[in-house]
């Protein structure tokens, strides 16, 4: 059977029930009601969607206080969960060892020996799918996210199937995240992205800025040039050129920020802001990188996890969307929780596919005056 839900924070998820399950915190599963004691709540996407999905996990929490839960993500969606009070433990889902039988079997071992109730997958991949019902975890719930095309056939293997529109720009992840809960009969409020910051990742990062000859209270203002693939850059020169208007407008010194892999990237961009820049790539852990975005006065970037993270750790962002494809982004993935400019590119988009753009014109198009414009009005907001 299929079922509109009606409340209005489920508009938009059509849910197939075999089972039901009631507010109470009890499933009924084929007739009987059953207490939900052990959860596993699954996403096996990145960085910014794990971000995202932390007030799916609170909402959770809140819901049934008394119940272990277990969350099942893929490196580095652990890092983000380490010491989060909603969550009693992490299960790693490794993509190249679950297409092993010792990998898979591994896999399922680890699902039996948490004997859930009850699995809810916001995002699930085949052989996350096929372990959880080879481990005989009796009450699944998975959610198909493209409504308009046709779901896989792995996720026949979920009792409650809710299917969502993800791909328009009507709603935040967060929003379709808790909408999901909605569609099971879990009241669910929203809140802030979270990441629990420990006395560890603090030193870690006092101890990255001290190297750099930086005190404690330095100014700081981040700027992140790189992104993780899928999106079009802003060019370097680009930011250079706000990197040393900020340090000039703000006396702040500019962390230039980036993973190993963006090393390059984020040196070339410090040595062009000058003695104002910090090239802070790789310094850190990805838990530092939150902690030291936790401690500036603004971000800079393109859509990326470190966006989503810098948002987790309470920073103004200055996002800066180009392609007309990106629209649904712009909706889905801006900064949730937090004072935020999203920069929209007056250039229209002229590639077949803005993910293999070679020319990209719609990114130049946004101007360093424009993001130094959205920069001064969030940090005049903060003051």
């Amino acid at each position: 059977m299929a079922e509109r839900l009606p409340a209005e924070h489920a508009r938009g998820a059509l849910v197939e029930r075999p089972e039901r399950m009631a507010p109470s915190g009890h499933i009924l599963y084929r007739g009987a009601p059953r207490p939900v004691q052990r959860v596993i709540a699954v996403h096996t996407q990145r960085i910014g969607d794990i971000l995202c999905w932390t007030p799916f996990l609170a909402a959770l929490r809140r819901h049934l206080p008394e119940a272990v839960l277990t969350a099942i993500v893929q490196p580095p969606g652990d890092e983000l969960l380490r010491a989060n009070p909603d969550v009693n433990e992490v299960i790693l889902y490794r993509r190249a060892e679950m297409r092993t039988p010792g990998g898979l079997l591994r896999f399922v071992r680890r699902l039996r020996a948490a004997r859930a109730d009850w699995v809810v997958s916001v995002h699930a991949a085949e052989w996350v799918s096929v372990g959880l019902a080879v481990a005989g975890v009796p009450m699944r719930t998975c959610v198909w996210r493209y409504g308009a095309e046709r779901p896989p056939a792995w996720w026949r293997l979920y009792g409650d199937r809710v299917t969502q529109r993800r791909d328009l720009a009507d709603r935040h992840e967060v929003e379709h995240n808790l909408a999901v809960l909605w569609a099971v009969g879990i009241p669910a409020a929203a809140g802030p992205l979270r990441i629990a910051l420990t006395a560890a990742d603090e030193a870690e990062v006092a101890g990255a800025l001290a190297a750099r000859g930086l005190a404690a209270d330095t100014a700081l203002m981040a700027l992140h040039p790189g992104h993780a693939g899928g999106r079009q850059s802003w060019p370097a020169e680009h930011y250079i050129a706000l990197g040393k208007r900020l340090a000039e407008a703000c006396g702040a010194r500019i962390l230039v920020t980036g993973s190993r892999a963006e090393a390059a990237l984020a040196a070339s961009v410090a040595r062009g802001i000058g003695e104002a820049a910090i090239d802070f790539a790789g310094a850190v852990s990805l838990r530092g990188l939150g902690a030291v975005l936790r401690r500036c006065r603004l971000m800079v970037s393109v859509p990326t996890g470190p966006m989503h993270l810098a948002a987790a750790a309470g920073v103004p962002v200055v996002v800066l969307f180009g392609p007309e494809a990106l629209m649904v982004d712009r909706a889905r993935f801006h900064p949730w929780g937090v004072p935020y400019e999203a920069i929209r590119s007056p250039q229209p988009c002229v590639c077949a596919d803005y993910r293999r753009c070679e020319d990209p014109v719609c990114m130049r198009a946004i101007t360093p005056e424009m993001a130094f414009a959205a920069a001064m009005r969030l940090v005049g907001e903060a003051r």
